[in-house]
């Protein structure tokens, strides 16, 4: 499992790469890494739906740290809050492997979540507000 310093620097990696880009397109391969961050997650197309919707064509304007969790900021003050559990991988212009989950679809190219384990999640939020109130934030209310 990715230890704090070693998020914070894949945070740094995001930010450089990531401020002031587009998502253009997103595809997710396996629905339960957007569904919710329970140990007993099951798939929902509908979360898949509103996930892709909440950050297609979203500017990112904001990317920071909270404990282990990455939250990417968009233009709208919605969220993209990103956990890597314990083999969770964000990679930036690399190519997928069997373990690609999410491809994000960017003006400067991709951004892929991948996870071995599948143990992680990327969830998308409408504001802080609703993170904090989901319980994934809580402890920062």
């Amino acid at each position: 499992m990715p230890e704090l310093p070693e998020v914070e620097v894949v945070r740094m990696g995001l930010e450089k790469v990531l401020l002031g880009k587009r998502f253009r397109n997103v595809k997710v391969g396996k629905s339960k890494i957007v569904t919710s961050n329970s140990n007993k997650r099951v798939g929902s197309d509908k979360k898949v739906r509103e996930f892709i919707t909440g950050v297609t064509n979203k500017i990112i304007k904001k990317i920071e740290r909270r404990a282990k969790n990455i939250i990417i900021y968009l233009e709208d003050e919605s969220l993209i809050l990103i956990h890597l559990k314990m083999t969770g991988q964000v990679l930036f212009n690399t190519e997928a492997t069997k373990h690609t989950h999410i491809i994000f679809e960017l003006d400067n190219g991709e951004l892929l979540y991948n996870d071995v384990r599948g143990f992680g999640y990327v969830l998308y939020y409408n504001n802080i507000v609703e993170a904090i109130a989901s319980d994934i934030l809580k402890k920062w209310d």
